[in-house]
């Protein structure tokens, strides 16, 4: 429960934060972050945010239903 790249932690998301992320999702403006580390060019990050790995899971568990 460590911020990490991004200051938001899996424990302090509240139901404000699902309610953002459901309806964003619903218009479809959700995006995944995608952040950059410098190192002498940039190259991206592949650990995701909080943000992220709660929508992922959602998705995986919606696809291994169908």
């Amino acid at each position: 429960m460590i911020p990490g790249i991004v200051p938001t932690t899996l424990d302090g998301m509240n139901l404000e934060e699902f309610t953002k992320i459901n309806d964003s999702l619903k218009d479809e403006s959700f995006n995944f972050k995608r952040i950059q580390i410098p190192n002498g060019s940039t190259r991206p990050l592949t650990i995701a945010p909080p943000r992220d790995k709660i929508v992922q899971e959602a998705m995986r568990i919606i696809l291994n239903a169908i």
